[in-house]
């Protein structure tokens, strides 16, 4: 099975918008205004208009504010940062940063 170019396109996008969220956090970004940024830019380099991403966010059709996955995601992704708070409180994150 080969790799097509418009696939290795989309990695090296996907790569971009990641370190680029990396980066902005290391820089003292909040981490939600930095991951939104980048599902904003994502979508954007992905060529969905803006026009696109408002309606899907504003509740129009296919919205996808409120939907199943997106509760899901923004659950977990509130677990993720509980647990590293909690890790980071206890001097876990320097202990196994050392390691």
């Amino acid at each position: 099975m080969a790799i097509s170019s418009a696939d290795l396109l989309t990695f090296g996008k996907v790569v971009v918008v990641f370190v680029a969220v990396v980066l902005a956090m290391k820089r003292k970004v909040p981490m939600g205004l930095a991951l939104s940024a980048g599902g904003l830019a994502i979508a954007l380099l992905m060529g969905k208009a803006p026009a696109w991403i408002a309606t899907r966010l504003a509740g129009g059709r296919d919205a996808v504010l409120f939907s199943a996955h997106t509760v899901q995601f923004v659950s977990a992704m509130g677990m993720i940062v509980a647990l590293s708070y909690v890790l980071d409180r206890a001097g876990q994150i320097e202990r196994m940063t050392k390691a």
